[in-house]
């Protein structure tokens, strides 16, 4: 017999998140502590913000990205959207 977690798989929650963008889930249910995480996470630093703004860039890429939180409290739709097409770009996800 194999030893113990032999053949299981286990996700952390930030593989969950990277497996959420990377298969375009809903992009109208995340939260903005979640989307903030995998954009740190794939190397962007917060640089600025002003109020609920927060704007966030990696050396060596281009774009920068904009997260700012929706009046239900989750990420707009469109920057989830945006932080997928930078990453995928970047070759930061599949």
């Amino acid at each position: 017999m194999g030893g113990a977690g032999e053949g299981i798989s286990v996700l952390t929650a930030l593989d969950k998140l990277y497996e959420k963008l990377s298969n375009d889930q809903s992009d109208a249910n995340w939260s903005v502590a979640d989307l903030i995480k995998v954009v740190e996470a794939l190397g962007f630093s917060h640089k600025s913000g002003k109020g609920s703004h927060r704007v966030f860039a990696k050396p060596g890429v281009p774009d920068l990205i904009n997260i700012q939180e929706g009046s239900d409290g989750k990420a707009k739709k469109y920057q989830v959207k945006q932080v997928r097409q930078i990453a995928r770009r970047q070759g930061l996800l599949s």
